[in-house]
């Protein structure tokens, strides 16, 4: 019975692993769908981040990961819905597994949390648990925080 097992364990465990990316890269490709009337969403890059700093308007960085369901949500909520983000307002989207230095330097420490910045670039506060109207109310100058 456990010489079965055993065959059964490693026949089929390679086979739950096929499809699963064990590397920590993703593609950077700009998603933006940039439009003068409104801000966009896109992947989160240093040389983003640093346009984003020199930029003179708002911006929020959301910190998920592919393997939470509530981040990957938002995020199909920030992709669909970027006709809504205020004119030159940004979100970049991080990976929280990959930019652990973006984590230790803004004290991000669970998944699904927002990152946000000031018209001066400044860092502004730290957010877990975001939802859409979060980030709208910041970039819009509405939040109350």
């Amino acid at each position: 019975m456990k010489k079965l097992f055993q065959i059964i364990t490693f026949a089929i465990a390679p086979l739950l692993l096929v499809g699963c990316d064990t590397t920590a890269e993703r593609s950077t490709d700009s998603i933006a769908i940039i439009n003068e009337a409104h801000g966009y969403a896109d992947i989160y890059t240093a040389e983003r981040f640093e346009e984003r700093q020199a930029s003179g308007e708002k911006f929020v960085v959301f910190l998920g990961a592919d393997w939470c369901p509530g981040c990957v949500r938002l995020t199909k909520e920030i992709q669909a819905n970027q006709e809504v983000l205020p004119a030159g307002t940004a979100i970049l989207m991080a990976d929280f597994d990959i930019d652990t230095e973006l984590r230790r330097d803004y004290g991000a420490a669970v998944k699904h949390t927002a990152i946000y910045f000031d018209e001066n670039g400044e860092h502004v506060k730290t957010k877990p648990g975001v939802v859409m109207q979060d980030l709208l109310a910041h970039l819009s100058g509405t939040s109350d925080e």
